[in-house]
């Protein structure tokens, strides 16, 4: 059964889970389904419980729903990208993320490079998408951004990333899950800072997200973590586009 071979995976996480090298197209679409039937259900519950806790914060603590923010900064994100959403809100914005919090657990020398170097773009310039032909510094931040990668591609000691994957691959799986979750916290600004203490627990569906992708990632590889992250998205681009 699929839940009990997850949840035997998250007991103890590794590296190496090739069951699904040979398997067909369609085995692995199902897998994909199975993953996201499993992820529909603890963003459900998590869900559930957050609405909990939301209430019990605008009634005993703070005159402030952060549920109700997260909705008004999602129709926000919609709006800013307009007609494109269908494209950066499903596609775009899971490929770019699935770079920096999944393609590294394959503790591969270029796929940790990629993501450095996609981190030191993003923090080199306003945002990652702020690129002008015309200013010199857009180029340099490219230059920056190549040579952090070809530093870690090439000269990162191979020796201790055989060593990191073999002894503490089940560390970075989660810490991999945990920093995908609280990136998130940026969806719910701006923050009332009485209640910060409360904003990490808001990013429980994104740690199941991150919990679930990293599986399928580490199962079936890398497109089909990005696929999965793709469909979680889609829905609250359709439901902008088609409204």
């Amino acid at each position: 059964m699929f839940i009990t071979s997850f949840y035997g995976y998250l007991k103890k996480p590794t590296p190496n889970l090739s069951i699904d090298k040979d398997r067909n197209f369609k085995q692995r679409i199902l897998c994909i389904a199975n993953c996201y039937a499993t992820y529909l259900l603890l963003a459900l519950s998590s869900f559930f419980i957050l609405k909990i806790i939301d209430t019990a914060i605008l009634k005993y603590f703070y005159d402030f729903s952060i549920l109700s923010q997260f909705e008004i900064n999602n129709k926000k994100t919609l709006s800013k990208f307009g007609d494109y959403a269908i494209i950066i809100i499903p596609f775009v914005g899971p490929f770019i993320e699935e770079i920096l919090f999944r393609l590294p657990l394959n503790f591969r020398q270029t796929s940790i490079g990629l993501a450095v170097a996609l981190i030191t773009y993003r923090f080199t310039g306003k945002h990652l998408f702020s690129f002008d032909p015309y200013e010199i510094y857009s180029y340099i931040r490219i230059g920056i951004a190549l040579t952090v990668f070809m530093s870690v591609s090439f000269f990162f000691p191979l020796p201790w990333l055989e060593k990191i994957k073999e002894s503490y691959f089940k560390w970075f799986f989660y810490l991999s899950a945990v920093l995908f979750a609280l990136v998130h916290i940026t969806n719910l600004a701006p923050y009332n800072h009485s209640a910060l203490f409360f904003y990490p627990l808001y990013t429980l569906p994104q740690f199941f997200m991150g919990l679930v992708i990293g599986y399928l990632r580490v199962r079936q590889g890398f497109f089909s973590g990005w696929v999965l992250h793709a469909l979680i998205n889609l829905p609250s681009a359709l439901v902008y586009f088609f409204k």
